[in-house]
């Protein structure tokens, strides 16, 4: 802790999640920013109660006087083809604390998430996803299907709750009664697409 964590600018903490696309953990709100240059493009808002609660790192590190968030990559142990992301992500940090010249380079905006409404299955059976997570949906939109393990036959047609972006879905492929499948977020912009100049 002491050699590597304590005193540094910026602590950022890799692990893996069942999700479909990469997202990020952050306890401080002095690091929405940084984590918003990452390149992931959910920022979830976490809290910690105490040293020994979940989180610990990007918790305590945040609280030494420097920056902390956690970059969760998708598909727990698999990783799939998102090295670019977090090498890029690196450059990006690096240009925004001013370690480096390079420009911060974002493939999509980043976000933060302030509620997150879950849709619930009310049928158990296959489930049909019509979006992507983190795709715009307004109110009313439909955004999945559950079909019927038998027939096929489509048995509930999920809907946005109201209008945002596409949150994290189940990692199960079939929905239970109850089951929460796909979240709608509402979200505040952090960074847009592109190419920023370095803020150092």
């Amino acid at each position: 802790w002491q050699e590597m964590i304590e005193g540094a600018d910026l602590t950022v903490d890799f692990h893996s999640l069942q999700a479909e696309k990469p997202l990020i953990f952050n306890w401080h709100k002095a690091s929405v920013a940084m984590a918003g240059c990452f390149g992931a493009r959910a920022i979830y808002h976490m809290t910690a109660s105490d040293e020994f609660d979940q989180g610990n790192l990007g918790y305590q590190a945040g609280t030494q006087g420097g920056q902390a968030f956690c970059v969760e990559f998708s598909r727990q142990h698999e990783y799939r083809d998102e090295y670019a992301l977090g090498r890029q992500g690196i450059h990006n940090v690096m240009a925004a604390l001013g370690m480096t010249t390079r420009d911060i380079v974002l493939e999509h905006p980043t976000y933060e998430v302030l509620t997150s409404t879950p849709t619930e299955a009310t049928a158990t059976g296959h489930i049909r996803y019509l979006k992507n997570e983190y795709d715009p949906v307004s109110e009313g939109e439909p955004i999945f299907q559950i079909l019927s393990l038998e027939s096929f036959d489509v048995l509930q047609q999920g809907v946005a709750a109201h209008d945002g972006i596409l949150g994290r879905r189940t990692p199960n492929p079939i929905a239970q009664v109850g089951e929460s499948v796909l979240s709608v977020l509402k979200v505040r912009l952090v960074e847009r697409a592109g190419h920023h100049p370095h803020k150092g």
